[in-house]
């Protein structure tokens, strides 16, 4: 799989991986979710271990179309009909969806957007308030112990925040063990004690967006960025806000 150089990114320059979560929530308790992670600055010191530069060149159309969004079920046929495809990983993918065939059937019409050339994953889930915390952490396991077993680029795990969504408020609280599982499946010499190190702390950023159905009364965390209707906020954490004392968490009112 693909890891970042450390020493390289030390050496010349901070650069940094975002991950987001974004959430449009509406009055009728429907929520329209995306979790994203965004490696593009870190892709000049990233090195190829799993052969993906190679798929890159021999797949154009499945990654272009990877590109655009496929859906769970459109990958899934594609690891069956073409032999060539993940080459020795192929009957890894091929095994895991048959050992996961009920939150297969449950996911497949989920599209999966993968930039290999920009190191950017994305996925999608439409869902409601009271299964969006349940829903929102199979589709993501379920995603990322694939990608575990074909050892892919995003070959690690996301972040499992408890989400408490209502009609009248939005509060995600942060699991800091799972952000450094993460930050761990990216940089396997990883080492938890230096968070308070300014080279991790510029790294990973967390970004949180909420676009609540009526205008946005009070939020926990201060320095938030609201759109100008303030039916939207955007909060920005570093790894060190994540991580250092007790889990975090961020309240939104409205």
């Amino acid at each position: 799989m693909k890891r970042v150089l450390l020493v390289g990114l030390i050496a010349l320059g901070l650069q940094s991986c975002t991950i987001k979560e974004e959430y449009v929530i509406y009055e009728d308790g429907k929520i329209d979710y995306n979790y994203s992670l965004n490696g593009n600055d870190l892709k000049s010191y990233i090195q190829d271990e799993g052969g993906y530069n190679s798929l890159l060149n021999e797949k154009k159309e499945v990654v272009e179309n990877l590109k655009k969004g496929l859906t769970i079920e459109s990958l899934h046929k594609i690891m069956i009909e073409d032999e060539d495809f993940l080459n020795d990983k192929r009957s890894n993918a091929i095994a895991y969806f048959e050992e996961n065939k009920l939150l297969y059937e449950k996911f497949k019409q989920h599209k999966v957007y993968i930039d290999f050339n920009e190191l950017t994953y994305s996925t999608e889930l439409n869902s409601v308030s009271t299964v969006i915390s349940k829903e929102s952490e199979e589709l993501n396991t379920f995603l990322f112990n694939l990608f575990i077993a074909i050892d892919n680029p995003f070959n690690t795990n996301y972040l499992n925040n408890q989400k408490n969504i209502n009609s009248t408020s939005t509060e995600i609280v942060f699991n800091k063990e799972d952000f450094k599982t993460l930050v761990s499946g990216l940089m396997p010499n990883f080492d938890a004690g230096m968070g308070d190190n300014m080279v991790y702390n510029n790294m990973f950023n967390y970004q949180l967006i909420i676009h609540a159905p009526t205008k946005i009364v009070s939020s926990t965390v201060e320095d938030a960025n609201f759109s100008l209707d303030q039916k939207t906020i955007r909060l920005n954490f570093t790894f060190n806000d994540i991580i250092s004392g007790k889990n975090k968490s961020a309240k939104i009112t409205y």
